[in-house]
């Protein structure tokens, strides 16, 4: 795959293009890209919360089975998310307050 375009419509996601196939309708997508230049990032969501979520659940399931080792990753960040949700909340739970 060399190019991918997502289009949108009203600050919705419609459809996915890969390489200048047909487009495959969408109504979400989570893109989370790294600069090879430096240490940022590049965000994109569009879609409700219940199917981001659901699209990280799947991301995690398939994980399992194709790639044990990022979901282990995966499971350490969602610990650590819990930690920091405590204590931005002001609750001392887990490990992050000591």
């Amino acid at each position: 795959m060399e190019e991918t375009k997502i289009h949108l419509r009203n600050d919705k996601p419609t459809d996915i293009h890969f390489d200048g196939e047909k487009g495959l309708p969408i109504n979400a997508v989570l893109v989370l890209a790294r600069r090879s230049d430096e240490n940022g990032c590049h965000i994109l969501s569009y879609g409700n919360s219940d199917v981001l979520g659901n699209l990280v659940m799947t991301f995690y399931e398939r994980c399992i089975r194709e790639h044990p080792e990022t979901a282990e990753i995966m499971e350490k960040l969602a610990k650590d998310i819990v930690d920091y949700a405590a204590c931005a909340r002001g609750e001392h739970l887990g490990g992050f307050l000591t």
